[in-house]
């Protein structure tokens, strides 16, 4: 509301709107109550609710004040926020919403109860919304920083969701995103309080948003392997229960996954991603030369796998192995890192085989990086002698790029022998 004050507009806000979150599934408003219904912590669908509700005169006990009192502490509190602020008074007009919306709705409201379908992205945003007949309600498209750059609703008053950008609540009054601890602003791309955990992070802002990468980072802290599937599902390795889903990618990648945990160094390289500060993505992309890698954070832990189809033990290892190489801060392109994950993905590969007594070519191939192309001429086999010896890596790494198979095509030709941060031996290859 603006009001003229001496000849000066100001500005008196009104806070007529108000929610009650009876429990992570029912939302109370001045409209109704919606229920909300989850799958493995997603939000897929909302329905509108229609009354006969039970148990509604039965209070709960008054856990530190009286509910009179507890509305009379809250409604002071924002009084004399803004006026401590803003040097302003904001005008309270909620209505009891217990008398006025809950008990109406102990008999029969709605004849029916209208349900919407969120149709998310592969950062759990709502992108689409439609009703259970299947036609579209609302689309949703945003911006990088998850402003809303299209907002169209089709067809029906009845709902249009706050549940936006993440899967997170925009609140209609200030249009702040709710993340739990800590209210986003998208329209300025910030959190607007710091962050708790900013002494883990002393290279960001404690305002900033996913370390300022929302097109791949959904939480700023992490501590997680992710795989996205195709479907736009996502999937918690080690910390999910057991997948039940549908998407091909997820169940080939926890079946590799699987694999690797179950030999002792894959273990060790697989706890250690597990318990990251950072978040390593699996995904079935491709870089930008269209094959597959590992794409590390800038100056910070976590990254993107691009596994481009191949999750072979051998080729999921080799990436997860440069994932370790970034979170211990010596990533980079280098033919002393490629070597690392060559014989970490080799090592891991055997081991795996050995044990199931699945003794097939699939380790032979794994191990055709420390065959050279001619190993008839003294270089040659000096490359392939050097893996004999505890110290095969500084011989190795000279004679890798002219001598490997594995540099046949000439895809390392450019990489240099190590770089300045790869001073210590993460792996050496078992003899």
């Amino acid at each position: 509301m603006d009001v003229i004050q001496n000849g000066y507009p100001i500005n008196i806000p009104i806070f007529d709107q108000q929610t009650l979150y009876a429990s992570a599934l029912v939302t109370i408003n001045d409209k109704g109550y919606t229920k909300h219904y989850f799958e493995e912590g997603k939000r897929i669908c909302s329905k509108i609710g229609s009354g006969k509700l039970r148990n509604i005169n039965t209070l709960v006990d008054e856990f530190w004040d009286g509910y009179d009192k507890q509305q009379i502490y809250t409604e002071e509190g924002v009084t004399n926020t803004y006026k401590q602020c803003m040097g302003i008074t904001p005008k309270i007009k909620t209505q009891d919403i217990y008398t006025n919306i809950i008990k109406k709705y102990e008999d029969q409201v709605n004849a029916d109860e209208p349900v919407f379908y969120y149709h998310g992205d592969h950062l759990g945003s709502a992108s689409y919304i439609t009703e259970d007949n299947g036609n579209p309600t609302q689309q949703i498209v945003y911006l990088p920083f998850g402003e809303d750059w299209v907002d169209i609703k089709y067809n029906t008053s009845q709902f249009e969701t706050p549940y936006k950008f993440n899967g997170k609540e925009k609140d209609e009054e200030t249009s702040y995103n709710y993340y739990g601890a800590r209210y986003y602003y998208d329209h300025l791309s910030i959190f607007l309080s710091v962050d708790p955990m900013s002494d883990k992070y002393p290279h960001l802002s404690p305002y900033a948003y996913c370390a300022n990468n929302p097109i791949m980072l959904i939480d700023p802290n992490g501590e997680d392997v992710i795989i996205a599937g195709e479907d736009g599902s996502k999937y918690n390795y080690g910390k999910d229960k057991k997948y039940e889903g549908h998407d091909k990618f997820i169940k080939a990648s926890i079946e590799t996954l699987d694999k690797m945990n179950s030999t002792d160094e894959g273990k060790k390289v697989l706890s250690d991603l597990i318990g990251s500060e950072g978040i390593y993505n699996i995904t079935n992309g491709k870089d930008e030369e269209g094959t597959g890698s590992f794409v590390g954070n800038k100056n910070e832990k976590g990254g993107t796998l691009n596994m481009n189809g191949n999750l072979s033990l051998n080729s999921l290892s080799h990436e997860l192995f440069h994932s370790y190489q970034h979170e211990h801060v010596q990533g980079g392109a280098s033919i002393f890192n490629e070597l690392e994950a060559y014989s970490f993905a080799f090592d891991v590969t055997l081991d795996y085989d050995i044990s199931t007594n699945f003794m097939s070519n699939t380790h032979s191939g794994a191990g055709t990086y420390k065959l050279a192309i001619d190993p008839k001429t003294s270089s040659g086999k000096a490359y392939e002698d050097s893996f004999d010896k505890s110290n095969y890596m500084d011989t190795a790494v000279k004679l890798f790029q002219s001598q490997s198979t594995a540099n046949n095509s000439g895809l390392y030709n450019k990489y240099p022998l190590r770089k300045n941060n790869q001073k210590n031996n993460l792996y050496n290859l078992k003899k």
